[in-house]
């Protein structure tokens, strides 16, 4: 279990450093190829891949849930009723925004919406939008592998077809430049680069590892997938809450502060997002393993593992925000050339918050393997709305070196303390279930 949880974790490092390598490279290939109006479509319709985290409306973390408890459980014939009840779901899901989106491509002129003037991006922009659709609807009903693969605590090999994807995806875009090729095939190419590794990774576990969880159409349970429904709804409002809380700063700041001291704020809150995302990133793999761990009754293992991953956070969360505190200066020098004026208030509330992020996610996976999923998802929407109403009555007054100190200090309260009182209560549960 602790081994799985390693490898997965290195795997989706070392995937997330090729996908950010392969990302910086194709702008400047695509920005002398395409020209500023049709990499402008480029660059709005690849950012669209963002909404993948919303549009299967949280059953993929309610299939990762059943997948570890019945893996705990090592119920094979569970895992596959659960991979095709999500399995069927997510194919309504995608048919149903296939039959929405399309018919609204083809009838709105989305030429005039965009402000094209450029022949050549208005010709291509409706079949490029046509491609998208194509790969996100796909990418819905594929996200099943992942998920799976994650479940059975065999996610390095999500990390390992993210990888390989990427690097497909980057080859695809030059030999699409290399041929003359318009935007359509160069959407084609990045979309479906890591659409193919990640169903050529289900192939891998379904015939070569686990051939006995191929899913068949009488493994398809109304009561799963009511149970699916159920969990996914919760994990799609959290989702939802975290995403309203976190991702409206730029907002605020553009209301009370104007562009171009967001455009400063913004390199501040790029820099410090390496610990944010990189630490999650080491503590994901537990989230199944602790459904795993919790369905055998291994207990102690859960304890354990609770308190070392919450200290192992804290020490890289924090060694990384002192390093970017302190090295500020230089190292936006090496990659702007200019230091950003943002102030020292903003560059520590940044780095608190990366600490106070570290332990809040910790704490957020063992709950997860624990299905206590219904208190999260009271406890973000309480703090989505106490977070945003803090941020707008201390930016007003204080600038935006007041977003960061909002966002600790709520979620300290609102967050951190009611998990600190929780934790205690679902332990003791775990432990007389046992």
């Amino acid at each position: 279990r602790d081994r799985r949880a390693l490898v997965t974790s290195f795997a989706n490092l070392a995937a997330k450093v090729v996908t950010l390598a392969t990302s910086f490279a194709t702008v400047p290939l695509t920005l002398h190829y395409l020209g500023n109006e049709r990499f402008g479509l480029w660059m709005t319709i690849s950012s669209l891949t963002a909404l993948l985290a919303f549009a299967d409306l949280g059953l993929g973390n309610g299939l990762l849930n059943a997948i570890s408890d019945a893996s705990g459980r090592e119920d094979s014939t569970a895992i596959r009723r659960v991979i095709a009840s999500a399995g069927a779901m997510l194919s309504g899901i995608a048919l149903l925004l296939l039959l929405t989106l399309v018919p609204t491509i083809l009838l709105v002129n989305w030429s005039d919406l965009f402000g094209l003037t450029d022949s050549a991006a208005i010709s291509e922009l409706t079949p490029a939008l046509l491609v998208f659709v194509a790969c996100f609807v796909s990418n819905i009903v594929a996200g099943v592998i992942g998920r799976t693969q994650l479940g059975l605590q065999m996610g390095f090999l999500n990390g390992i077809a993210a990888a390989i994807g990427s690097l497909i995806g980057l080859a695809a875009v030059l030999l699409a430049i290399y041929l003359g090729a318009g935007l359509p095939w160069l959407i084609a190419g990045l979309l479906g680069g890591p659409l193919l590794a990640l169903i050529g990774s289900g192939v891998w576990l379904f015939v070569h590892l686990r051939p006995d969880l191929i899913p068949r159409c009488d493994d398809v349970e109304s009561a799963t997938m009511v149970r699916l429904a159920r969990l996914g709804g919760l994990f799609f409002v959290l989702q939802m809450a975290s995403a309203l809380a976190f991702a409206s700063d730029n907002l605020i700041g553009a209301r009370y502060a104007g562009a171009a001291a967001v455009g400063e704020f913004a390199i501040a809150t790029k820099l410090f997002s390496v610990v944010v995302i990189l630490v999650p990133m080491f503590l994901g793999p537990l989230w199944p393993a602790y459904g795993e761990a919790i369905s055998r009754g291994d207990i102690t293992w859960v304890r354990r593992t609770l308190m070392r991953s919450t200290c192992l956070a804290a020490v890289l969360a924090g060694a990384g925000a002192m390093a970017l505190l302190a090295m500020f200066g230089p190292l936006t020098e090496l990659w702007l050339q200019r230091q950003p004026a943002v102030s020292s208030t903003l560059l520590v509330g940044l780095a608190a918050w990366s600490l106070i992020n570290a332990l809040g996610t910790s704490i957020a996976m063992f709950l997860n393997g624990a299905h206590v999923v219904w208190e999260q998802t009271v406890i973000a929407v309480v703090f989505a709305g106490v977070c945003l109403a803090a941020k707008l009555y201390f930016v007003g007054r204080h600038g935006l070196d007041a977003i960061p100190w909002a966002t600790s200090i709520t979620y300290t309260l609102v967050v951190l303390v009611p998990y600190g009182l929780l934790l205690p209560g679902i332990l003791r549960r775990l432990s007389t279930a046992r």
